[in-house]
C-alpha cells in the first residue's frame, strides 16, 4: 500500500526529509530533475510559484542523504518570456545553482527532446535521471486543480504545449504521468484559488504533501481544497481506470472550497470570457492591460486598468478559446482575442497565438 503524507510547512527541511522516509523514496539515480513551478514572474511565497525555500531545503537533502551527484531545476514557464533563464534569476533559483556546485538551471524549451513514443516528446536530461516534481496546490480556470499532473506540462516542447489545448486539454493532460515521476512534493504553504485569474483569492495553509503517485497525489489534493472530482475531467479518468490503493499519514481536513471553474471573470466593467484557452492567451490578456509604464507590476496593472474601466459608460468583453462555455448574451463592445476565438461570437478579432503586445 502506497502512502501519502500531509505535515505541515514548519522547520521545512525535517518535514521534508520526514516525508521522503515515510514514503519510502528510493530514488532510482543519484543524479536528480527538479521540476518547480514557475509560471511567471511571480515573487516566491506569492502562492503562483514553488517557494525557494522548499526547492532549497530538497537540494540539501539529496545532497546530505542521496549522495546526489547532479541536480537539475528544470522548466518551461509561458511563452510570452523573451528569455526564460531571466525569470529563474527574478524569482530567485539562480541563486541555488550559485550556492551549490552540483546545481544547474535548464530553460526547457532550449533542450533537446526525443521520441518514447508516447503523446509527447521528452527532454533528453530527464534520461537516466530520477524525476521530482514540485508542484504547487492551486485551483485552475480550465483545468480546475493545477498540481502533481499539471504541472508536468512544463516538461513539454512548445508545440506540445500548444497542441495540448487545440487538442483538448483534458484529454492530453492526462497522459502526463507517462513522464513517472519518482516523487511528488507539493508546496501547499499557500495556495490560489483560480490560476488564471489576476485577482483571485488567496490561502495560506502551511502544508507539504508528499507521495510517490502523482494521481494519488491530485486526488488527495482535490479532497484538501473542496474540488468534486468529476469536475476534474483529466483526474476523474486517471482514477477510473486506475486502482488507487494508500494510506494517508496525517491530517484530512477540507481547508477550503476552491471555485475555480468560472466562464466570466468580471474585472471593473472588463469581462474575460476563457473558454478553453491556454495560459498564453491569459498572460497576453494581462499584458494587453497593463499600462506600458506598470509592464513590471502586473497585478497593480491590472488593478489600475480595471479601476479606469468603471469610469466608461461601456462594458468591454474579451472571448477566448476555441469552444463557447457562456450562454448568454454579451453586453458593450466585445474582442475575439486570439487565433481560436476568430468565429466564436460577432466582434473584433486580435489575431496572433497567443497576441504579441
Amino acid at each position: 500500500m502506497e502512502k501519502i503524507v500531509i505535515v505541515d510547512s514548519n522547520n521545512l527541511k525535517e518535514k521534508i526529509r520526514y516525508c521522503l522516509e515515510t514514503v519510502d523514496f528510493k530514488p532510482s539515480s543519484n543524479e536528480f530533475v527538479l521540476k518547480p513551478n514557475i509560471v511567471t514572474r511571480y515573487r516566491s511565497g506569492s502562492g503562483h510559484i514553488t517557494d525557494i525555500g522548499l526547492v532549497e531545503s530538497l537540494i540539501e537533502l539529496l545532497n546530505e542523504d542521496y549522495n546526489a551527484e547532479r541536480i537539475i531545476i528544470a522548466e518551461g514557464p509561458t511563452l510570452l518570456l523573451k528569455d526564460p533563464m531571466k525569470l529563474f534569476e527574478y524569482v530567485g533559483y539562480t541563486r541555488l545553482a550559485e550556492k551549490f556546485q552540483n546545481v544547474s538551471l535548464v530553460d526547457i524549451y532550449q533542450a533537446d527532446f526525443t521520441d518514447k513514443g508516447l503523446n509527447f516528446r521528452v527532454p533528453e536530461i530527464l534520461e537516466g535521471r530520477t524525476l521530482i516534481n514540485l508542484p504547487v496546490l492551486k485551483g485552475h480556470a480550465q483545468a480546475g486543480l493545477t498540481c502533481a499532473i499539471k504541472n508536468l506540462k512544463g516538461l513539454l516542447q512548445r508545440s506540445d504545449k500548444k497542441r495540448f489545448h487545440s487538442d483538448g486539454l483534458d484529454k492530453n493532460l492526462s497522459t502526463l504521468v507517462d513522464f513517472k515521476p519518482e516523487l511528488t512534493l507539493v508546496d501547499a504553504i499557500t495556495s490560489i484559488e483560480c490560476e488564471g485569474d489576476v485577482l483571485s483569492k488567496k490561502y495560506r495553509f502551511n502544508l507539504l504533501i508528499c507521495a510517490k503517485n502523482p494521481v494519488i497525489v491530485d486526488e488527495v489534493c482535490s479532497r484538501l481544497i473542496g474540488l468534486n472530482i468529476d469536475d476534474i475531467p483529466y483526474l476523474k479518468s486517471l482514477i477510473d481506470n486506475e486502482t488507487l490503493n494508500y494510506e494517508i499519514i496525517g491530517e484530512v481536513k477540507e481547508l477550503a472550497q476552491f471555485k475555480p471553474f468560472k466562464y466570466r471573470f468580471q474585472w471593473g466593467k472588463i469581462d474575460v470570457y476563457p473558454n478553453d484557452c491556454c495560459s498564453y492567451c491569459i498572460g497576453a490578456l494581462i499584458q494587453h492591460l497593463i499600462p506600458d509604464r506598470l509592464k513590471n507590476y502586473e497585478k497593480l496593472g491590472v488593478i489600475l486598468r480595471v479601476l479606469a474601466s468603471r469610469l466608461k459608460k461601456q462594458r468591454t468583453a474579451y472571448i477566448m478559446g476555441r469552444t463557447l462555455n457562456f450562454r448568454e448574451d454579451i453586453e458593450g463592445n466585445v474582442l475575439l482575442f486570439g487565433n481560436c476565438a476568430r468565429d466564436l461570437y460577432p466582434g473584433d478579432f486580435i489575431s496572433g497565438c497567443p497576441p504579441r503586445f
